[in-house]
């Protein structure tokens, strides 16, 4: 699930702040809230909206009552009613990439510079382009397109990446390498989605060094199963 994506990198650091997280389980986009967040505080509260898949056909608001009491409260509204948003010291921000920004930018995770900081944006960027490519050409058949398609979309961002080896941008870690990780084991994490990535030895160190922090370890094994 993408939620790995905004979570890990806090936690890549073992410095989250108090945060409630809710995950509508319907859909890959967390919905966040933070707040009292501080550099030294590590809670996590990870909570996400009850969801009855059978009851889809009624309706999302039928399907998963919370997200729609919640967003008639107005806490999506900044989101222009959707997922995700997320509150800082009573400032309520909405849509993915703001908030992972944000977030990372705190935990000294955009790069030591601004050029650094562009870097890591391009790299996330051609990774939100990659999974919009899927989402609109896959079609009936998904198979195929990671097949054929995904280890051209690989290959393209492994070069985009350039010299550096072990990280995606610098000698640290940062959002970037998070999303590597997110794109390869949490997006496309079936057994068979593998052979996509063969020839892409970069990324495959960047996601197998993700994997081995200690603390993200430590959060897959206490992550909430969803239905979806």
């Amino acid at each position: 699930m993408w939620m790995f994506g905004e979570q890990a990198w806090r936690l890549t650091r073992g410095k989250v702040g108090r945060a409630h997280s809710t995950l509508m389980p319907c859909s890959p986009i967390p919905r966040c809230f933070v707040s009292d967040a501080t550099l030294d505080a590590q809670d996590l509260d990870d909570v996400r909206y009850p969801l009855d898949a059978s009851r889809f056909p009624e309706g999302i608001d039928i399907a998963i009552p919370d997200y729609a009491i919640a967003r008639g409260k107005g806490l999506h509204d900044a989101n222009m009613g959707r997922l995700p948003v997320m509150e800082v010291e009573g400032i309520t921000i909405g849509n993915t990439a703001p908030c992972e920004r944000l977030v990372a930018k705190r935990l000294g995770m955009q790069g030591k510079d601004d050029l650094e900081a562009a870097l890591i944006d391009q790299c996330c960027e051609n990774i939100a382009d990659i999974s919009a490519a899927y989402q609109k050409e896959k079609g009936d058949d998904a198979g195929a397109w990671l097949t054929t398609k995904m280890p051209e979309w690989a290959a393209k961002l492994e070069k985009s990446i350039g010299a550096n080896s072990g990280y995606a941008v610098g000698e640290a870690t940062t959002q970037a390498d998070v999303r590597v990780y997110n794109l390869m084991r949490e997006y496309f994490d079936a057994p068979e989605h593998k052979t996509a990535f063969a020839a892409t030895p970069k990324l495959l160190a960047i996601a197998d060094r993700i994997a081995a922090i200690p603390a993200v370890v430590a959060y897959l094994a206490a992550r909430k199963v969803t239905a979806i």
